[in-house]
């Protein structure tokens, strides 16, 4: 053996490899680089390193066999002086001098992640502290507070970006996005690390911004965005975790996979993530399909449902199908069906008009195969909250299946929006503040929240809750609709007006809008082009007001599954007084019920009382008064009673309990906080109409309504 190394030392063979493995490395690093900045094909940086590789035996041999001598390149002597030990000379001085700075550089870009995750790295804020001190959270004009370092005391935080489809075709990308998707799920697993929500990341897909004003936007301190490339049955992906702060690459890594291998290798690129942000990865992954193509097709129909449209959902629906058959054992297929299933019913805050009684115990099979498949499934369980909440199998269920989703998966945008709904308290608008906070770009738990913020005449919190969500792509021109909502209830009809109008030119087949503008409208005294917006309720309404009666009730009659269109119609009919009409809209199993009342406004409760007292059903009258009473006593406990439709809704209350001093109070109340109904006399309110000081608050909200249109530039109306 001793010979054998004399040799190889005598032949340079140890200085060829040494020098060798120096230059290829180099040649290796340049390769990368001109990929990038050239724009070069995928495939040049891993010929340029199997080139490498594949000349390193040869080098070895040719070293072995001849020498370079000043006469030229020879076969290398075997005799007895050439045996001789080499004398360290200056080019074994170079060659040291290379191998020691490419080794500083390795060991220098270790200790760079090093240092970046040991900075990062702190102690997330407790629980008990208040959201406004928490390091990193986005102040009043929306600028991050200092965090100190690269994080501070605010704990690491990361947005996944949807992937790049770079494949050739450009068809890959439901892939990309749906390999994404896959690692912000999984991330969400990693202890201490927050997890930009998956609206809002997916919002800047395809934009060009920069990283910073993105992890701005987000509140976050990383962002890791990649590509894809898909060639047959062979995936190539990129991914890079950037430091937001100053654009250091935590890691940046390639892969190559067998389609078959990509679990694995969203396994290897959450757990590097980990690793560099010395984290650790916990709970089980879910049981995955062996069918590529099931999961290919669960993918495509996941993206199509995030979408929640009406012909999104059916699309989803379809794939979901064709999944079920190639994968019938894959519980999130499973959960994913039973969410579509019933998106497409017509249950409250669903989509679709199939019938609730025939699709709900439908998705309950759903639901039950997938918890058979995987009981620790969060979507599963969060599907079977949405299930009992619109099962009507009660509140405290479902509460308790979503609380359990949560469990599994903190940061389930989806069940959390579920439990705020279920829940109906306090709680609700905590937990849609953490939604919010994670993923400001939701836009359902936005609207919700703005309500909330508005129901409570919290101005600032509003401002900065909308403010922040307009910086996310795609979001600003829903934010318009939510303004106008939010003007509307507080009386602002002329800033109403503006809103609505820009967000139904900017989205003209979106019948919330619709109804919202319709309804403007009546306020503002429009009723001619209330009539031609296309939305049943305020139209039914317009119709009433022209003393058109018969056309609004045929309106209600073919609209029966809206619980609006039904509440506006009771309402018209009262004011004819057609109790029998009335009635016949109320009554359950023909009729919506008056849960289905509380849930599309509450003051509408109040038209069941006039319409039970007027048929002389006293019983049920009373049940429908003590309803009332519940709805306001929430009320009161969620801060809202100082909105001017509350109090108008509150002054209902006190009018139909007997109360007129109350409830003409309460009324005077609102109009001065800039309430405008041009239909408040014909309600409950009809015993106030002889007294001076409800007459002087009416004459207020017309000479309001007068001004308003005066802003919007229209001429006065009696």
């Amino acid at each position: 053996m001793a010979g054998l190394l004399a040799e190889l030392k005598r032949r340079n063979v140890f200085r060829v490899a040494g020098l060798y493995l120096v230059v290829a490395w180099l040649l290796m690093q340049v390769a990368t680089i001109l990929e990038t900045s050239l724009k070069l094909p995928d495939w040049f940086d891993g010929l340029v390193t199997a080139l490498v590789l594949l000349g390193f035996p040869l080098a070895l041999i040719l070293a072995w066999a001849f020498e370079l001598t000043p006469d030229g390149v020879r076969l290398t002597s075997p005799s007895a002086a050439d045996s001789a030990p080499v004398r360290f000379r200056g080019w074994d001085a170079l060659m040291l001098v290379v191998l020691i700075a490419v080794g500083g550089l390795i060991a220098a870009d270790w200790f760079s992640i090093q240092r970046i995750t040991e900075v990062d790295v702190g102690t997330a804020p407790s629980a008990a502290e208040p959201a406004a001190t928490s390091p990193g959270l986005a102040t009043a004009d929306g600028a991050a507070k200092p965090r100190g370092g690269a994080v501070g005391n605010g704990g690491v935080s990361v947005a996944v970006l949807p992937f790049a489809d770079m494949s050739p075709s450009k068809d890959q990308e439901y892939f990309s996005d749906g390999l994404a998707e896959e690692l912000l799920n999984a991330l969400t697993r990693l202890s201490n690390l927050k997890v930009a929500g998956r609206t809002s990341s997916f919002a800047f897909k395809g934009k060009n911004i920069d990283l910073r004003e993105i992890a701005k936007s987000l509140n976050v301190t990383h962002v890791l965005e990649g590509s894809v490339r898909r060639a047959g049955d062979r995936i190539r992906v990129t991914a890079q975790l950037i430091e937001a702060q100053d654009g250091f690459h935590v890691f940046s890594e390639t892969y190559e996979r067998e389609l078959r291998d990509v679990f694995r290798l969203q396994d290897d690129i959450s757990t590097r993530i980990a690793k560099a942000l010395e984290l650790r990865l916990t709970g089980a992954a879910s049981k995955r399909p062996k069918n590529g193509e099931a999961y290919e097709l669960y993918l495509r129909a996941r993206e199509h449902l995030h979408q929640r449209e009406l012909s999104t959902i059916q699309t989803a629906d379809r794939l979901l199908d064709r999944a079920i058959v190639l994968a019938p054992t894959y519980a999130p297929v499973l959960a994913a069906k039973a969410l579509s299933t019933m998106l497409l019913s017509n249950a409250p805050g669903c989509y679709g008009d199939r019938d609730a009684a025939e699709a709900l115990p439908e998705a309950k099979t759903f639901i039950d195969r997938a918890m058979a498949q995987d009981p620790n499934l969060a979507e599963a369980h969060a599907v079977l909250g949405l299930f009992l909440r619109n099962s009507g199998t009660g509140a405290a269920e479902a509460a308790a299946a979503l609380r359990r989703a949560l469990e599994l998966n903190p940061n389930l945008s989806d069940a959390k929006l579920w439990l705020a709904n279920s829940l109906g308290n306090a709680e609700s608008f905590t937990i849609l503040e953490s939604i919010v906070e994670r993923d400001p770009g939701f836009y359902p738990a936005i609207k919700m929240l703005a309500s909330h913020y508005a129901m409570r005449m919290e101005r600032e919190s509003l401002e900065r809750l909308l403010d922040r969500a307009e910086r996310i792509p795609g979001v600003r021109p829903r934010i318009i609709a939510i303004r106008g909502y939010i003007a509307l209830t507080m009386g602002d009809v002329a800033a109403a007006y503006r809103h609505l109008s820009a967000a139904a030119a900017s989205n003209p087949g979106n019948a919330h809008i619709q109804e919202a503008l319709g309804y403007t409208l009546l306020d503002l005294k429009e009723v001619k082009r209330a009539l031609e917006i296309d939305a049943p309720s305020s139209r039914l309404s317009a119709l009433a007001m022209r003393g058109k009666i018969d056309e609004a009730h045929e309106i209600a009659k073919r609209h029966l599954d809206d619980p609006k269109v039904v509440v506006a119609a009771v309402r018209a009919l009262t004011v004819f007084e057609r109790y029998e009409a009335a009635a016949a809209l109320i009554d359950p199993p023909s009729g919506a019920g008056m849960q289905a009342f509380a849930a599309a406004n509450p003051s509408a409760v109040t038209n069941v009382v006039l319409v039970y007292r007027a048929l002389g059903r006293k019983a049920e009258a009373e049940r429908a008064l003590s309803k009332i009473q519940q709805l306001a006593d929430t009320c009161r406990e969620l801060g809202y009673e100082n909105n001017p439709a509350n109090l108008v809704f509150l002054a209902e209350y006190e009018a139909l309990s007997g109360r007129l001093d109350e409830a003409e109070a309460l009324f005077v109340r609102a109009v001065k906080r800039g309430y405008v109904g041009v239909e408040a006399a014909a309600t409950a309110l009809k015993p106030l109409q002889g007294r001076q000081a409800y007459r002087d608050a009416v004459a207020m909200m017309n000479v309001r309504i007068d001004e308003a249109r005066k802003e919007l530039g229209w001429a006065p109306k009696p």
